[in-house]
């Protein structure tokens, strides 16, 4: 992954997602407790990344379901992915 512009572990803790500005990249942990080195040593998956021109920022919500993103720009909409949304 390159220019990585946000980041967050799920409130499980058992997955990193990360937003670069053309893409949004997702690694499972499997286990709470594995050390960070560790994690980002495995391969991501790539999920779908929504139309920004320029991708900035991304979250899980609260209960696991999804994933949030936005990006720059004036006005700003913030996209929405389901987890189990299919890749573009």
């Amino acid at each position: 992954m390159s220019e990585d512009t946000g980041a967050t572990f799920a409130p499980d803790g058992l997955r990193l997602v990360v937003r670069t500005y053309a893409a949004v990249h997702e690694i499972a942990a499997g286990d709470v407790l594995l050390p960070v080195e560790l994690l980002l040593a495995q391969p991501p998956s790539t999920v779908g990344a929504p139309p920004e021109p320029q991708g900035e920022a991304v979250c899980y919500g609260a209960a696991n379901e999804g994933i949030y993103t936005i990006g720059e720009g004036n006005p700003v909409p913030i996209h929405y992915l389901r987890r189990d949304q299919p890749k573009p």
